[in-house]
């Protein structure tokens, strides 16, 4: 099987790209600096390394693979297609990195079949092909439409990991969504590790109001969450203690965040039902207010 990962240098890319090689898939990683291909090295440390081709788009010019998985920012999944439709590499099946809600409706309007898949892993980069694994092993993959046939091949992954593959994503989705409402924006407002927001009882407290907030807006929107999300939302910030988030991560490295995807999706989605969700945008606007200045702090993520 051939799977392009595109943002497969990134520290989730390098993540799925590691996994994926690891069980003898055929894996392209795909960086769009990346002027030609050539071997490099993917490390994750705390899960491995592994050298892999990593082209740019104009390298795979006329390519068909089995499956492309986005593991680029939410804001970047058009731009992604664009040079993907540029060059000609098409896929039968598109996998959507849960970044929070619209890239796989922008995936639907491409490919006929398109999953959806969700990491509850801590995951920071340290440089180009490098990041560190911080915990988190639930993994969970599931179809916006019948393409089930085609994901087996995730129960092969190492078995540290939980994989769970299923019929209906949505109800995951929505989970995966509420616990980033929470622990993206939360960890850039104290401006720590995942872990501190625990141990911060304002952050903990505005942590769970928003959880609560997005479940009732997924329950209007007849999404039905399995499990209890405050509940989940303790698990994830135990699991992954010593994490940055990827907000944070991106604010400190002067990159656009995805909150645009993540909170301020959750508030127009409850606009569309009559519902002020007025935790998740506090949280959208505080971030982006302070987003300039928080940063000339020292970086809380440093790794010795």
């Amino acid at each position: 099987m051939k799977i392009a990962v595109i943002g497969g240098c990134g520290s989730v890319g390098s993540f799925i790209s590691l996994l994926l090689s690891n069980i003898g898939i055929d894996v392209t990683v795909v960086d769009k600096r990346q002027l030609n291909c050539e071997l490099k090295e993917i490390s994750v440390i705390n899960i491995g390394k592994s050298k892999l081709e990593v082209c740019g788009y104009d390298s795979l010019k006329n390519n068909y693979f089995d499956q492309i998985i986005f593991a680029t920012k939410a804001y970047d999944v058009k731009n992604a297609i664009e040079h993907l439709k540029e060059n000609n590499i098409d896929a039968e099946t598109a996998i959507s990195l849960q970044n929070g809600l619209g890239s796989a409706e922008e995936l639907e309007k491409i490919y006929k079949n398109v999953a959806i898949l969700i990491i509850y892993s801590g995951l920071q980069y340290l440089d180009k092909c490098k990041s560190i694994f911080h915990g988190g092993r639930s993994i969970i993959i599931g179809c916006k439409n019948n393409c089930m046939d085609k994901l087996n091949y995730w129960e092969r992954v190492n078995n540290n990991f939980k994989i769970k593959i299923v019929e209906n994503i949505e109800p995951y989705r929505w989970m995966k969504l509420a616990i980033n409402s929470a622990i993206n924006p939360l960890s850039v407002l104290i401006w720590n590790r995942n872990g501190k927001i625990i141990d911060k009882g304002e952050a903990f407290d505005l942590a769970i109001n928003i959880v609560k907030e997005t479940s009732y807006v997924a329950e209007k929107l007849n999404i039905s969450l399995l499990e209890d999300p405050i509940k989940m939302l303790i698990d994830t910030i135990r699991e992954t203690y010593n994490n940055c988030s990827s907000t944070l991560q991106d604010i400190y490295y002067g990159r656009k965040t995805e909150l645009d995807y993540i909170n301020l999706a959750i508030y127009n989605k409850a606009k569309e039902i009559g519902f002020e969700a007025k935790y998740n945008y506090f949280a959208y606007i505080a971030v982006n207010l302070i987003s300039e200045n928080i940063k000339k702090f020292d970086y809380p993520c440093k790794e010795s």
